[in-house]
């Protein structure tokens, strides 16, 4: 089904956005890093119902519209050259890039080291991000094992321990979803441990509050008492990485 665009203007801020419908049973709101915002919602939903909703949420949007174009406009694009600074757990790392007939990627003597046959900025690119894709692989099910012991001990409630999947995102640093599938942004593998459990800690409160109301951020706050701190930290690291 293709989507429904639709205007709001809040405070003289003008918000479009874009309608999904589907075969769902909650109303959800995006708000992607290339500035779109995005509803997805039950096909039975009537305008009216996502109307009152994007003017509940719209002093939201409009504050993650302006990040991202902040981002947009700050962001100087990666080049992928000797010397380059790129992160890794939280610390930035020079590369250093030679030519080899192996390929090759690992942190040597404080350099994020690659090497490659051909070396162009879209095949170091590629070799990074594969890179990173394996490390979030080896790291984040044992980070994830860890904070749902603590989360549960925390909260005192018998709960199914979600499935676990790791992606590439480009709008989202995780997602929790109705079939209990707690799924975490590649990319996080960039940032300080902290800032990975943030994250989980908010998807895991997503397990007993399907929303971002005053109980889910209440939940949030018992499990992890310095979120905003992580959340601010990993919004600010996300801008140079």
């Amino acid at each position: 089904m293709l989507p429904q665009p639709f205007t709001l203007i809040h405070k003289d801020n003008k918000i479009s956005y874009n309608v999904y419908y589907s075969v769902r049973k909650t109303i959800s709101i995006e708000v992607s890093n290339n500035q779109q915002v995005i509803i997805k919602a039950p096909v039975a939903t009537n305008n009216k119902q996502i109307h009152s909703i994007i003017q509940k949420k719209a002093n939201w949007i409009v504050k993650k519209l302006a990040y991202f174009k902040s981002i947009t406009t700050n962001l100087i694009p990666k080049q992928y050259i000797d010397g380059e600074q790129h992160s890794y757990l939280g610390t930035s790392y020079p590369l250093k890039i030679d030519c080899s007939c192996v390929n090759s990627v690992g942190i040597i003597n404080n350099l994020l080291h690659i090497t490659a046959p051909i070396i162009t900025a879209e095949n170091i690119k590629q070799q990074l991000q594969n890179w990173y894709m394996q490390q979030a692989k080896l790291l984040f099910s044992d980070i994830f094992e860890n904070n749902w012991k603590y989360f549960i001990t925390i909260i005192k409630q018998k709960l199914i321990k979600p499935s676990f999947k790791i992606r590439n995102m480009k709008s989202r640093w995780g997602s929790c979803s109705t079939k209990n599938i707690v799924t975490l942004n590649s990319n996080l593998i960039k940032y300080p441990q902290a800032c990975i459990e943030s994250v989980l800690m908010h998807e895991f409160c997503h397990l007993i509050h399907f929303n971002h109301s005053k109980e889910f951020y209440n939940l949030l706050t018992k499990v992890m008492p310095d979120w905003k701190h992580h959340e601010h930290s990993l919004n600010n690291l996300s801008r140079y990485s």
